[in-house]
């Protein structure tokens, strides 16, 4: 029982690269329209780009990779809409004390999966976002703890409500 983690090392050092990432995590591939379920921490998700690229130019920091892109999807039980949703909103938490975070949810494939794209600088005081593998293990465990207590509660639920 678990989800799986994926961080995207694409880079993202253009100019252009955080405005393309974004629609791109905010379009349904089957309706061409936006997803259903998306939001942001410390900033709107309809001006994403603006609010993350002020951090970055107040703080002097618009060079280098723009965006941190990670993907959650779940492996072994459906997780619907909504229930992604609030997942996805409890795995924002784990960052959004330093850096403005978004997602948005894929309802497009068979196994639902949610995107997410970071700033790579906080802005409470400008540090640019630095991950070695032993955070990032940390990170993972974070997030299966979270769905694996989700999947506990759904079928404590389907056994109590039928």
């Amino acid at each position: 029982m678990g989800c799986i983690v994926k961080v995207i090392n694409n880079g993202y050092e253009h100019p252009w690269a955080l405005k393309g990432l974004i629609k791109y995590i905010l379009t349904d591939k089957d309706t061409k329209g936006q997803t259903r379920y998306y939001d942001g921490y410390y900033l709107d998700p309809e001006n994403a780009e603006y609010e993350m690229m002020n951090v970055k130019q107040y703080f002097r920091k618009t060079q280098g990779r723009q965006a941190r892109h990670f993907i959650v999807s779940f492996d072994d039980y459906v997780c619907m809409g909504r229930q992604a949703d609030h997942l996805a909103r409890q795995i924002c938490e784990y960052y959004y004390n330093t850096f403005q975070i978004m997602y948005s949810v894929h309802e497009d494939t068979d196994n639902y999966h949610i995107h997410f794209v970071m700033n790579t600088v906080s802005w409470v005081d400008g540090h640019m976002f630095s991950e070695g593998p032993a955070e990032l293990q940390q990170f993972k465990n974070y997030v299966n703890n979270l769905y694996n207590t989700f999947v506990k509660d759904q079928r404590r639920n389907e056994i109590i409500y039928g």
